[in-house]
C-alpha cells in the first residue's frame, strides 16, 4: 500500500510494518485459537513496539518518544487497518497517548507515555468521545493518606480484556470541579473485568467494573474536561487511518477477484456494472485518504502549537475524516462483499471480517451523522 505523502523515511517504516505483519500467525490462525476475539498476539506487539518503536512515534523525546510526524502514525495504523492486525495499538496509541498528549503532562503522565513507548505498558482509556453506552459518571475519593479511589462501570472498553492500565474520567468530591483523569492499575482485586462479544471479532472489547480501585491522578483535577474533546480529535485521527487501510485493502482483493473470476466466458472485470462499481469504491478510498491527511496535518499544527486556533482547525479536520473515512469504509467493505459473490458472505472468506470492522469503527468516537454536526459547529454554521 502507498500514500500519495510518503516520504523515504516514511516509506521505509510502512514497509517494515507490513512485512512484519507478513511474518505473523494470520487472522484465521489467530481466530481459530481465540474464538471469542478478546485476546491479541503477544509475539506481534511486540516485534511492533520493541523492534519497530511504533508506539513511541508521536511521544515526545521528553518522555523517551520519538517526537515523530502524526503522519508517521497514520502510515502505520493504515497497515494494519489493512490487516486487521491483532494487537491493542489502537487503544494503547490512538485512545491512551492521545489522551495523555491532550493534557499539560504531569510526572504521573510522562512515567505512562514511557512505558508505552518503550513498548512494556498495554493501556487504554475510556471517556473519550461518546461510548457505545451511557454509563453513570465514575466517583474518585481521597483516603487519609491521599491516595484515590475511583469506582464505577465502564460498559464497553476498548481493549480492555488485556490493558495494563485503564485510564478513565471522574469526578471528585465537588462535581462542580469538573473531570479529572485517573490511571488506574488492571491487577487490582478492585477492578473486575469481563469480555464483551461484539460484531467486531478482533477488536478486544470488555466491561470493567471499579470498586474503590486505587488510581494516580494525571494532569490537574479537573483538567480533562477542557482536555478531553482534543484527546477526541486525536483518536479519531488514528482510527481514520485505520479505517483508509481496511478500505484499500477491500478495494484491493475486490479488484484483483474481478480480473480472476469468470463469469459467462468473461472475466467478471469486464461487466461494466462491475466497473461501475469499483470506480466508486476508488473514489471513495481517495476522498478517504485526502481528509485523513489534512487531519494529520492538523493534528501536528495543534501539538505544535496548542493554541485555540489550532485547537479548531484539528476538531474540523478530524470529524470531517472521521465521517468520511467512515462511511468511506464501510461502503467499499460491503461493495466488496457483493463483488465477491457467494464465496464473500461464507466465514471462510476474510470479508465479513472487513465489513464487522468498519460497521463497529463507524459507531465507535461518534457516529457519522455526529461527526457532521460537530464538523458544521467547528466551521461557524
Amino acid at each position: 500500500m502507498s500514500a500519495i505523502s510518503d516520504t523515504p523515511e516514511r516509506a521505509q517504516l510502512r514497509q517494515e510494518v507490513h512485512r512484519c505483519l507478513e511474518r505473523s500467525t494470520g487472522l484465521r490462525a489467530f481466530i481459530a485459537e481465540h474464538p471469542s476475539g478478546r485476546w491479541y498476539d503477544p509475539d506481534l506487539l511486540r516485534t511492533l513496539t520493541r523492534q519497530l518503536d511504533v508506539a513511541a512515534l508521536v511521544v515526545p523525546d521528553s518522555a523517551g518518544g520519538a517526537g515523530g510526524a502524526m503522519a508517521d502514525l497514520v502510515a502505520v495504523f493504515e497497515e494494519l487497518g489493512a490487516e486487521l492486525a491483532p494487537v491493542p495499538l489502537f487503544a494503547t496509541v490512538g485512545l491512551a497517548v492521545g489522551a495523555l498528549l491532550a493534557l499539560e503532562r504531569d510526572e504521573t503522565a510522562a512515567d505512562l507515555l514511557r512505558e508505552i513507548a518503550q513498548g512494556h505498558l498495554i493501556a487504554t482509556a475510556t471517556d473519550i468521545g461518546p461510548g457505545f453506552a451511557s454509563d453513570t459518571p465514575l466517583t474518585a475519593s481521597r483516603t487519609r493518606s491521599g491516595d484515590w479511589l475511583v469506582s464505577g462501570r465502564r460498559s464497553v472498553v476498548v481493549e480492555g480484556a488485556g490493558s495494563d492500565v485503564i485510564l478513565v474520567a471522574a469526578h471528585g468530591a465537588d462535581p462542580g470541579d469538573g473531570l479529572t483523569l485517573f490511571a488506574i492499575p488492571t491487577d487490582s482485586a478492585a477492578v473486575r473485568r469481563q469480555a464483551v462479544r461484539s460484531l467486531d471479532l478482533l477488536r478486544g472489547f470488555a466491561a470493567a467494573d471499579f470498586v474503590d480501585a486505587p488510581a494516580s491522578m494525571l494532569g490537574a483535577p479537573g483538567a480533562w474536561s477542557a482536555a478531553r474533546d482534543s484527546a477526541w480529535d486525536l483518536a479519531c485521527v488514528i482510527l481514520a487511518a485505520e479505517q483508509v487501510g481496511g478500505a484499500q485493502r477491500c478495494l484491493d482483493r475486490a479488484l484483483d477477484y474481478a480480473k480472476q473470476r469468470v463469469q459467462f466466458g468473461h472475466h467478471i472485470g469486464s461487466f461494466q456494472a462491475v466497473q461501475h462499481r469499483l470506480v466508486d469504491m476508488l473514489l471513495a478510498v481517495e476522498t478517504a485518504r485526502s481528509t485523513l491527511l489534512f487531519a494529520a496535518d492538523a493534528a501536528d499544527g495543534w501539538l505544535t502549537d496548542r493554541e485555540p486556533s489550532a485547537a479548531s482547525s484539528l476538531t474540523a479536520a478530524s470529524s470531517m475524516a472521521k465521517f468520511t473515512c467512515s462511511d468511506a469504509y464501510l461502503t467499499v467493505a460491503g461493495e466488496a462483499l457483493h463483488i465477491h459473490g457467494g464465496i464473500g458472505f461464507t466465514w471462510e472468506h476474510d470479508s465479513h471480517l472487513y465489513y464487522r470492522r468498519a460497521k463497529t469503527s463507524a459507531l465507535m468516537l461518534g457516529t457519522p451523522a455526529l461527526h457532521r454536526d460537530r464538523l458544521a459547529i467547528a466551521s461557524g454554521l
